[in-house]
């Protein structure tokens, strides 16, 4: 995955959702989350490690990289899963 291909998902999947793909705080606000199986994690990481995101040292083989629990894509967090899927927004289930 290349940097503009990244921003060009993170502008779609901010787009569907919001009146402007920057408007980031309502996502926040409502909880959304990101979603994604551990191929996409590490072509996303991959990707921002290009564009000179820095990641804990010792982290330079990709085999290596798992999701840590603070893991953030444009200020909203990442869950990772087997089946979870090419790079989507999903939201809490309301009760």
């Amino acid at each position: 995955m290349t940097l503009e291909e990244l921003f060009a998902l993170i502008t779609g999947e901010f787009g569907r959702y919001t009146s402007s793909p920057f408007a980031q705080d309502s996502l926040i606000e409502c909880g959304a989350y990101w979603v994604m199986d551990l191929g996409s994690y590490k072509e996303i990481r991959a990707a921002c490690k290009e564009a000179g995101a820095v990641y804990p040292p010792g982290e330079e083989n990709p085999e290596d990289w798992v999701p840590a629990p603070g893991d953030l894509l444009y200020g909203l967090p990442v869950e990772v899963h087997e089946n979870g899927g090419r790079p989507h927004l999903e939201f809490p289930r309301r009760r």
